[in-house]
């Protein structure tokens, strides 16, 4: 995020100072490449606000961000890729998957990843069945042994 007018005003104090910009930038609690952005800006141009104009192009409405909201919001499982897919789908807007991911990070949403467990392989349940063999005929009185040793209580 581009500094305020204030904090510019800041940083140029502080600059002749004698402070560095990476002191400055520790000071306004501000990536420094934020702070060496801003006086090269005040340096030519003598202002502490940004240029009229400087801000990037916005390529979704509000209503486009809307839509990818409640896209996120009726299934957490999506990704950018698919809900960019619905966008242009649904409302004829082509745009990255960067922006989307922007666009979600504004509304402070995140996707999620369903939980996996590991992949069972061939002697993964052959060692499980062989285990289930093993110990079906087991008493009350030999599980309660392991269980103890394991600190459980048997119901």
């Amino acid at each position: 995020m581009p500094l305020t007018s204030a904090q510019v005003g800041q940083a140029v104090l502080l600059r002749s100072q004698g402070r560095t910009q990476r002191e400055i930038a520790e000071i306004l609690n501000v990536p420094h490449t934020e702070v060496r952005y801003a006086l090269k800006r005040y340096d030519q141009t003598g202002l502490y606000t940004r240029r009229s104009g400087s801000d990037s192009f916005r390529c979704t409405s509000a209503r486009d961000d809307r839509f990818i909201a409640l896209a996120i919001l009726r299934n957490w499982f999506l990704t950018a890729v698919k809900i960019r897919q619905r966008l242009q789908t649904a409302r004829g807007v082509n745009v990255s998957e960067r922006a989307i991911r922007r666009r979600m990070e504004e509304q402070n949403l995140r996707t999620r990843r369903p939980a996996r467990g590991l992949e069972l392989l061939r002697h993964h349940r052959a060692a499980r069945l062989r285990f289930a063999r093993e110990h079906a005929n087991w008493t009350h009185e030999r599980w309660s042994k392991v269980l103890r040793q394991t600190n459980v209580e048997w119901p």
